[in-house]
């Protein structure tokens, strides 16, 4: 899962908090907060995408090469239940930093980040592709 908004202060507080969570009681704390909850590569081999309901956002695409991310579905999955789209790499090692956000906005602050991403005017990325929904 991905989380967007959430402040350090806020993770420095309760450095355990968010393993001891279900997906309901997660869902509930994100919205609770005005943070965003998104799933991570909803489809990648051995993973299942979870309860659209519990759900604000999902990543459309992963470009992680490594992996099989089943990006074509994560769209699908993402259009069909009116999800907001994000996009990523998994940055693990050099090289993978292929995949992202582009925003309208400069964002220097979380609270702007969680508004430019539900205006849901930014464009999502693989190299110098543009990703469509």
């Amino acid at each position: 899962m991905l989380i967007y908004g959430m402040e350090e202060e806020w993770l420095l507080a309760h450095p355990y908090e968010l393993f001891r969570l279900d997906l309901q009681r997660l869902s509930d704390l994100c919205r609770e907060n005005k943070w965003i909850l998104s799933q991570a590569h909803p489809f990648r081999s051995g993973i299942n995408a979870q309860n659209p309901a519990l759900l604000e956002g999902a990543e459309a695409w992963n470009g992680n090469p490594r992996c099989e991310n089943h990006n074509e579905q994560a769209r699908a999955f993402i259009k069909e239940n009116g999800l907001l789209p994000t996009a990523g790499s998994d940055f693990h090692v050099v090289g993978d930093e292929t995949s992202g956000v582009l925003l309208q906005n400069e964002v220097t602050a979380n609270e702007q980040l969680v508004a430019e991403l539900r205006r849901r005017s930014h464009k999502l990325f693989h190299g110098n592709q543009i990703i469509e929904i």
